[in-house]
């Protein structure tokens, strides 16, 4: 008998304790927040659970979901190295090791004669993970460096790859991609709800509430269903806290993302027959402002909220720290895809919102060229 996709995850996590759970570098709001979810969801069926995630930074506005601290950017005992020593004819006296530098000096003492070098073997332990499940990761590539120094560890490990993206490549084992849903956070919620209901927290709640507010821009978007509004409502009866994740998002804002956010508005210029819009900031408005690039995040958002009538938002802004190094965010709606748009940028990330690094380029340049291949391409 043939198993359904929930059925097949079920006995995919029978037996499984330790679990990874990973997003893209520069992973989005709802892509954080349904990690956290998820997260709070294995622990509550009794499995160990790490969130790795490239150079990783909090954004400000998601401090508030408190398992953000038990993200880290790199892995902690991935692998053991095992030595094993035969010790029939010698026995064992004593084992000492120092750390001399760089270097790391073992010392194994025999009972009687000497260890022969056949009789000392060296291997690495089995991954400390199990499975691995990924928040929004359309293409592992996205992963960074996590993924890229470790692809024995994604090859050799069971994946369950959760998100709601049609660019998604299903590189899983296992493929949880629901491209009817707004979000991942609603994509997770409708997972767990078939997996074991009974433990959806109001913790767990309040995070998938989160991703979904965020990726709706409040429940504004032309792709709410009804079903959207339903799991939201269903979210607040487990006890997500509407007012606080709001609060956090959208209310409480520094004064260096408020300076920041004039200079957004100030250099906001649009292309009204294809319903785009774009700004720029300089290295300049980050010194002046005294804010940092997290700020960008919040700042993105708003201008989100205040061109209802766009489907697609640009926001180029040079690197405050970096050199010669532009980034840009491009988020879309349908009918237009963010990655397909900026490809050429060789961007990453999924169809409503995309990243990329252009180097050796000034701000100005990058601004015609790119605002121009967007217009061609619409």
């Amino acid at each position: 008998m043939t198993l359904t996709l929930v059925e097949q995850i079920k006995q995919v996590l029978n037996g499984k304790k330790n679990v990874l759970v990973c997003f893209p570098e520069n992973g989005s709001h709802d892509a954080i927040s349904s990690a956290i979810a998820l997260s709070l969801f294995f622990k509550k069926l009794d499995k160990e659970v790490d969130i790795v995630s490239n150079n990783f930074k909090c954004p400000e506005q998601l401090e508030f979901l408190l398992e953000t601290k038990n993200i880290t950017s790199e892995f902690k005992d991935l692998r053991k190295c095992i030595i094993k020593v035969d010790l029939t004819e010698n026995g064992l006296k004593e084992v000492n090791y120092n750390v001399n530098g760089n270097e790391l000096n073992i010392s194994i003492t025999p009972k009687n004669g000497s260890f022969e070098p056949h009789k000392i073997k060296m291997r690495s332990s089995e991954f400390k993970y199990d499975i691995i499940v990924t928040s929004g990761v359309a293409e592992l590539d996205s992963l960074g460096k996590i993924y890229k120094n470790n692809t024995k560890l994604f090859l050799n490990t069971p994946i369950l790859n959760i998100d709601f993206s049609a660019e998604n490549e299903h590189f899983g084992h296992i493929n949880f991609v629901n491209i009817t849903s707004t979000s991942i956070a609603e994509t997770v919620y409708l997972l767990i709800n078939k997996l074991a209901s009974e433990h959806l927290t109001a913790e767990i709640a309040n995070a998938l509430l989160t991703g979904m507010l965020i990726n709706t821009k409040s429940f504004q978007s032309s792709k709410i269903r009804p079903r959207t509004l339903m799991i939201a409502s269903r979210l607040m009866d487990l006890g997500a806290n509407r007012q606080e994740v709001v609060q956090n998002l959208y209310k409480n804002k520094k004064l260096s993302t408020l300076k920041l956010w004039g200079d957004v508005l100030s250099n906001l210029q649009s292309h009204e027959q294809s319903k785009f819009v774009w700004s720029t900031l300089t290295r300049e408005n980050f010194v002046r402002a005294g804010a940092k690039i997290n700020d960008l995040n919040d700042i993105f958002d708003d201008l989100i909220l205040t061109s209802p009538e766009a489907k697609i938002v640009l926001l180029l802004h040079e690197h405050p720290e970096k050199n010669n190094e532009i980034h840009g965010i491009l988020k879309t709606v349908e009918p237009f895809n963010a990655l397909k748009l900026s490809r050429e940028c060789r961007s990453i990330g999924n169809s409503t919102e995309a990243k990329f690094i252009l180097n050796n380029t000034q701000l100005k340049d990058a601004e015609d060229s790119i605002t121009q291949k967007i217009i061609n391409n619409i």
